[in-house]
């Protein structure tokens, strides 16, 4: 039996935590753990967990030929003493999680009950995976529908959109616990996932679910948050030289909106675009190949044909000389996987993961 750990960070959630409960105590997979973090809240919420654990007493298996009940599900409840925002709430969780394997999922959003079983089936027929996300469906406060996201994207395309964009929805990700290192979220309240994803996706290959298995609460009509431009521009300025936030966020659109949606009165987005591209090839992560990324490149030539016929030259300047050889957000990690890659200069990726047994941590957790 293969543990799975979740990690449900929670603040002021004290009408939704239950809710969240209930959809990971009907999940299909057994054992699983649930590691429910509160981020000193001030609604009550870790009275709601201690009451919803006060009626479900029961939540072990019968093992069909001893008399004897094994732990099943369990619930485990941690209380921060200040609030430190959901970065610091989930490194909290990832410190004490047993399970091999790491799930995600916020307080406001639900997931099918076939949900983990479905993800873990799929990283355990490919070892060389390191996470797997989904599809999902957006609703608002009140559960009507607002849009459906069906990303369908390669490795290697998600490893270069998370540059700027994290491909996943956290609440859709599962992954190995061997990829979850001290301090992998930021310690910050709003892009707090972005350095996590762009660490996991850039360690291991990853893949999506093309089926919907979450649904995410959102409220259409809040204000965009300031702290998440600053947040984008934080994790670029390594690549791209300082940045203001605004600037980011161009950056953020320019990739969301390429090339359908983008004129040629963007060229500066576009050209900053091919220009973290040329970045991209020589970090390029340890498992991608020179031709899974040249088909990649290529590929965007393909679609920036309308802009290279008015400004091919400004569109593919070269990137700044300054820019990193290492891949900042992997620091002292980078040299453990590059060793692994031997000769070839890069790993191969069925050697990656040995088969994770119960909850044992694969061999390169640490």
């Amino acid at each position: 039996m293969t543990l799975v750990s979740v990690v449900l960070p929670v603040y002021q959630g004290a009408s939704l935590i239950g809710g969240a409960l209930d959809c990971l105590a009907a999940q299909t997979h057994r054992p699983l753990e649930i590691l429910v973090v509160d981020d000193a809240s001030s609604d009550g919420t870790p009275a709601v967990v201690e009451d919803w654990r006060a009626c479900h007493p029961d939540l072990s298996v019968r093992l069909p030929d001893l008399s004897v009940r094994l732990p099943d599900l369990s619930v485990r409840l941690i209380v921060r003493p200040e609030n430190g925002g959901p970065g610091v709430a989930r490194n909290d969780a990832l410190a004490l999680a047993r399970g091999a394997y790491i799930a995600f999922l916020d307080a406001d959003d639900r997931c099918v009950p076939w949900r983990l079983a479905r993800q873990l089936a799929r990283l355990e027929a490919d070892p060389g995976l390191g996470s797997v996300g989904a599809w999902y469906d957006m609703v608002d406060a009140g559960g009507a529908p607002l849009a459906a996201r069906r990303l369908s994207a390669t490795a290697g395309e998600m490893a270069w959109a998370a540059l700027i964009h994290p491909p996943f929805l956290l609440s859709t990700l599962m992954t190995r616990r061997a990829l979850c290192r001290p301090g992998i979220f930021a310690p910050r309240h709003q892009g707090e996932d972005a350095p996590a994803q762009r660490r996991l996706l850039w360690q291991a290959p990853a893949a999506m679910i093309e089926e919907v298995l979450v649904t995410y609460r959102t409220d259409p009509h809040r204000p965009q948050d300031r702290r998440m431009g600053v947040a984008m521009a934080e994790d670029l300025a390594p690549l791209t030289g300082p940045l203001s936030a605004a600037e980011a966020w161009v950056l953020h659109d320019a990739l969301l909106a390429f090339p359908n949606r983008v004129s040629p009165a963007a060229i500066a987005a576009v050209s900053g675009l091919f220009a973290l591209l040329g970045v991209f090839r020589g970090l390029r992560p340890a498992w991608m190949t020179r031709p899974e990324y040249n088909r990649l490149f290529e590929g965007y030539l393909d679609l920036a044909a309308p802009f290279l016929a008015a400004h091919g030259e400004a569109l593919l300047a070269p990137p700044s000389p300054q820019a990193p050889r290492v891949a900042p957000w992997m620091g002292p990690w980078e040299a453990e996987w590059r060793a692994l890659a031997g000769d070839s200069g890069r790993p191969r990726p069925k050697e990656i993961f040995p088969a994770a047994g119960g909850d044992s941590p694969s061999k390169l957790s640490g």
